[in-house]
């Protein structure tokens, strides 16, 4: 083990001058010298102090003392030792220690040390290797990204693809990486969903930026009222939906099924408006102005995300788009707002024909995050014969298999 000793400094005898250890650490005590020789020697002791402490604790990992036992201590400021010396105030620790790295001159019956401190770049360096080591774990298939099996040249995910799945841009991601800049906390929610960090890793990235770990608090999962299900179910001619946060399909009625898609062959963590519009190849077709559509989505995502900027889901769910479909990419980098509240969309059916529909929202009364989005003709025009004509379809379905 490494000594630390506050006497004055003795000669090795017998056995140890013949075998010196290599790891032994002896501090000079502060006090008067009376020899030159003697303050020479001290000097050099001091100066060569720290490598053999670095080296000390690389090989043992630890501290013991001669007699009295100076313990190793962490703090947000560096590793720091306890000792029996006063250092001065701007340098104490919590543990009432010196942080290594300090400039601590010898003190009257103390001990002084000078060693490499972790800084603020430091710790900006070691969070960015904590980065890339999560990133090279993960493979496209893991996060959700289409892997097409050729060969790759960097092990794990590319920077790209975790900027992607974090919704940041691959400048900032990159300069996170090679410690160039701070992370905000935001940021650091978002890396740490994208690289499926665990709890103990989610703290240790928050440490390294200087960051407090707040986690979000999760929100109960949103449950529709048998009251709106009954309503849904009522509106026989209508298209209707109800739809959460990030425009997940909470509820649908036959008809809503019939015109958009078969809600129930989707798994239902997978249930989203904005997914389907951008997967669906349907939906391109559904839509005759299918771009003015999907933008609208994003920009609908964009506004939802100021109201819930910590939401995983959310975050998630932009990641996942903005990998798979570059318009996602640019239209979010846009930053363009919408609300979801009524507009008028033309469309073109399979079954009915050719639409021109008007859709309302309707915010329930119990979860203001839940909202009715109904579609409309007006009587006696050819969309509302076209929706009687698609009810009249969907009643016809086998079991009603398109609202199971």
């Amino acid at each position: 083990m490494v000594g630390l000793r506050r006497e004055g400094h003795i000669p090795a005898r017998g056995a140890d001058a013949e075998h010196p250890d290599p790891l032994r650490v002896d501090v000079v005590a502060g006090g008067e010298v009376g020899d030159r020789v003697t303050e020479v020697v001290g000097a050099l002791e001091r100066v060569l102090q720290p490598v053999r402490l670095a080296l000390a604790l690389a090989l043992v990992g630890g501290v013991e003392g001669q007699g009295d036992e100076t313990p190793l201590g962490v703090d947000r400021r560096g590793l720091f030792l306890h000792t029996g010396g006063r250092a001065p105030d701007h340098d104490r620790g919590p543990g009432e220690g010196n942080i290594l790295g300090e400039n601590l001159p010898p003190l009257a019956g103390g001990v002084g040390c000078r060693t490499g401190r972790m800084t603020s770049s430091a710790h900006r360096n070691e969070l960015g290797e904590f980065l890339k080591a999560r990133r090279a774990e993960l493979t496209p298939r893991a996060v959700g990204l289409p892997d097409s099996g050729a060969p790759r040249r960097v092990k794990g995910l590319r920077r790209e693809e975790v900027a992607q799945l974090a919704a940041i841009s691959t400048d900032y991601y990159t300069r996170l990486e090679q410690g160039r800049m701070q992370a905000s906390a935001s940021a650091l929610g978002v890396l740490a969903r994208a690289l499926h960090l665990d709890d103990d890793q989610r703290t240790y990235l928050y440490e390294l930026a200087g960051k407090e770990h707040t986690r979000p608090r999760r929100r109960a999962r949103q449950r529709v009222r048998p009251q709106l299900r009954r309503l849904l179910d009522d509106l026989s001619t209508t298209p209707a939906v109800v739809l959460g946060r990030r425009m997940d399909v909470l509820a649908r009625n036959t008809l809503a099924a019939a015109f958009v898609t078969d809600f129930a062959a989707i798994p239902e963590k997978q249930r989203n408006y904005v997914r389907i519009t951008f997967t669906d190849p349907a939906m391109k077709r559904l839509y005759t102005d299918w771009e003015t559509v999907a933008r609208t989505c994003v920009a609908q995502l964009r506004m939802e995300a100021a109201k819930y900027p910590t939401d995983p889901g959310l975050t998630g769910l932009v990641g996942e788009l903005s990998v798979q479909d570059g318009q996602v990419r640019r239209w979010w980098g846009e930053h363009r707002v919408a609300a979801r509240n009524i507009g008028t969309k033309t469309l073109r059916h399979p079954v009915a024909g050719d639409l021109t529909l008007d859709w309302d929202t309707f915010t329930t009364g119990t979860d203001p995050d839940q909202q009715l989005v109904v579609r409309t003709a007006e009587p006696g025009t050819p969309s509302h014969d076209g929706l009687r004509i698609l009810a009249s379809w969907a009643a016809g379905q086998p079991g009603s298999a398109l609202n199971s």
